[in-house]
């Protein structure tokens, strides 16, 4: 995706792109209400239950488990943007995925 002025706009501010240069909505970011800066940890917490889950649940099956295993980083990436809050709810991902935010402000 060619970065224009478009991408400038509202509704590209959660859309990255991963270090595979592919695209993805950060949904995490719902998590966070209008203004509170720490909120709804227990949805936070429960994805991280989940993921672990499920990295667990596929560990024999590489091509799904590698899915849960970017969703890890993912969360993890999440976590990081807000470490006062978030550092306790962190999976601790093994392989790296790097994300950018797309819209430019």
């Amino acid at each position: 995706m060619e970065l224009t002025q478009a991408t400038r706009l509202p509704e590209y501010s959660d859309l990255y792109q991963d270090s595979d240069e592919r695209f993805f909505i950060n949904y995490l970011e719902t998590i966070l209400a209008a203004g509170e800066e720490c909120p709804f940890l227990e949805e936070l917490e429960k994805h991280k239950d989940n993921i672990i889950q499920l990295l667990e649940e596929f560990r024999s099956l590489p091509k799904i488990h590698d899915k849960y295993v970017w969703v890890a980083n993912y969360h993890d990436f999440f976590c990081d943007q807000r470490p006062h809050c978030f550092s306790d709810y962190k999976i601790g991902a093994k392989a790296r995925q790097t994300f950018r935010r797309i819209a430019q402000n």
